[in-house]
């Protein structure tokens, strides 16, 4: 619990401090990322979520078999809006912050949603 607490806060510290860092295509340019919930600790320890996230520079992004969806960002700007669609129809949209090149933050309604790493 503490672990999961320690890894929240320093992303957001991270994420506010990172403002100036801006989305390089080579990022997401058919990337593959490592993404855990914070909400659920499942990047404590590096175990990640089984099926990757990959961002297209097409504006797609989708975690094969589980959804698909798009995202749009900014030129300038280190942060894109992501909506997803699940098989069964339902959606999710979320913002994701980049942090570095190697590291994002997602949010949802403010809140801290997800962590990713690039592969």
């Amino acid at each position: 619990m503490m672990k999961k607490m320690t890894l929240a806060l320093t992303l957001a510290v991270v994420s506010i401090a990172s403002s100036a860092y801006a989305v390089e295509p080579a990022m997401v340019d058919n990337t593959s990322w490592d993404v855990g919930a914070l909400n659920d600790g499942t990047m404590v320890g590096d175990k990640p979520h089984a099926i990757p996230w990959v961002f297209h520079k097409d504006g797609t992004v989708s975690a094969k078999g589980a959804w698909t969806g798009v995202w749009a960002s900014w030129p300038g700007s280190n942060e894109m809006k992501v909506t997803i669609i699940f098989p069964n129809g339902a959606s999710d949209t979320f913002e994701v912050k980049f942090l570095t090149s190697k590291w994002f933050v997602a949010t949802q309604g403010n809140a801290l949603y997800r962590v990713g790493k690039k592969k």
